[in-house]
């Protein structure tokens, strides 16, 4: 039973999903600059890409393409 005062009123929600996206593109925002920045730095500038760098490629690639099984949609409310 909710402790009084707690309920809500009809048709809204308290969620987090909205705050949880933002986070999740502000992360992937950052890795994708970092990881296109060092490779243009290892290309272009030192002009050798390592394994290391194809890992960190593989990484953002896995990053960006999660499958449905593991992580399952996020929803403003049950009903959406």
């Amino acid at each position: 039973m909710a402790a009084p005062g707690s309920e809500l009123p009809p048709g809204s929600f308290d969620t987090r999903v909205p705050t949880v996206i933002g986070v999740i593109a502000f992360t992937l925002a950052v890795a994708t600059i970092t990881v296109c920045l060092r490779i243009y730095t290892r290309k272009c500038i030192i002009n050798r890409i390592g394994i290391d760098d194809y890992f960190a490629i593989l990484a953002l690639v896995s990053l960006t393409c999660p499958s449905n099984a593991t992580h399952p949609p996020l929803t403003l409310n049950e009903y959406s």
